[in-house]
């Protein structure tokens, strides 16, 4: 599984926005900026998934908040 797919899952969750709308948004941002987003197409282990995805529920207004901040600068 992709970071990226962790993550538009867990911000779907997040947002009620439907996950393909989500993936939709993400797809656009990083066509914009590919060299930002090349850690976010890394493959990670269902376990390191898992984790990420449950750490971006919790925490996720914050998180939120420094992956814009991290695509944008």
């Amino acid at each position: 599984m992709r970071k990226l797919d962790v993550l538009v899952s867990a911000l779907s969750e997040l947002t009620g926005r439907d996950e393909a709308a989500v993936a939709q948004t993400f797809t656009a941002i990083l066509s914009a900026n590919p060299e930002k987003g090349e850690d976010l197409l890394t493959e990670i282990p269902f376990g390191e998934a898992s984790l990420m995805r449950e750490r971006l529920l919790k925490n996720g207004p914050d998180v939120l908040a420094r992956l814009v901040g991290r695509i944008e600068g």
